[in-house]
């Protein structure tokens, strides 16, 4: 609670060395947390996109196994859309085109697929 606060009011302690460095996320790549605050939305939601396979993301080793969000600005648009998608009745799905992610080269990318991590190739 108070590290929240404290967040909140952008005092914070310093990150990680890991999260400092430049070289381990790729092109495109944010880490989890900082995706959540690029996209001005909870943590918790990001979780449930990966958990739910909506947006690509690996896990990093050198990280203490921290994860990575991949998003070109088309992916951040297409994700943009999908926060603020309002369903309605009788609806209450979201459509495909939102939680579909933008194919991807890179085959170090996961997706989620029914609560588990499945190598994309």
């Amino acid at each position: 609670m108070i590290a929240r606060l404290l967040s909140h009011r952008g005092l914070h302690g310093p990150r990680p060395r890991t999260m400092v460095d430049t070289t381990v996320l790729q092109p495109h790549e944010y880490w989890l947390t900082d995706f959540a605050r690029t996209m001005n939305m909870p943590i918790a939601t990001v979780h449930k996109w990966h958990r739910m396979g909506w947006v690509h993301s690996r896990k990093v080793a050198v990280a203490a196994g921290r994860w990575a969000i991949w998003a070109d600005d088309h992916e951040l648009a297409r994700l943009r859309r999908l926060r603020t998608y309002k369903r309605q009745w009788p609806e209450p799905r979201y459509p495909a085109a939102l939680t579909t992610p933008t194919p991807r080269d890179d085959a170090r990318c996961t997706t989620a697929t029914a609560g588990t991590a499945v190598q994309r190739v």
